[in-house]
């Protein structure tokens, strides 16, 4: 667990080799995330409030174990959600507080959330530029959106 490391220069390019790697929690790190393609065995990752780019989760990953992911407080984009729609374990999924990159309208981004196997939540608390709710999978049995 990495809480408010502001003066952190940076994570191990390999961290992505930590294979039995379970549980990852990063919060307000302010330097670049290296590639977390690798870790198979992971299954919560919380990368509040971090500056995540689109190379950090790969289309191509391993995640095969991930089934809870939050990204509280972030500003994403188009493509850093394309990849996380291709995760094929998530059911868990946190994007409150987050908003959209380049004037994006969130809910249009959210679209591909259909392509999930199988989420059971969806946190989209505090999302500001949210005008609405995409349709959603049959499985989602939790959503959080209020604010």
């Amino acid at each position: 667990m990495l809480d408010g490391c502001s003066k952190l220069g940076k994570l191990p390019e390999d961290l992505e080799r930590m294979s039995c790697l379970e549980n990852l929690y990063l919060r307000s790190v302010s330097c670049q995330l290296p590639s977390l393609s690798g870790l198979s065995h992971l299954s919560i990752l919380f990368l509040d409030e971090c500056n995540l780019i689109p190379r950090v989760i790969k289309r191509d990953n391993r995640l095969n174990a991930l089934e809870e992911l939050r990204m509280r407080n972030y500003n994403l984009n188009e493509g850093v959600l394309n990849k996380i729609f291709h995760l094929c374990s998530l059911k868990v999924l946190d994007l409150s507080g987050c908003n959209t990159e380049e004037g994006g309208i969130l809910t249009d981004m959210l679209v591909g959330i259909s392509q999930l196997s199988n989420p059971r939540a969806l946190g989209l608390n505090h999302c500001k530029k949210l005008s609405q709710v995409p349709e959603l999978p049959s499985s989602l049995r939790l959503l959080d959106a209020h604010s």
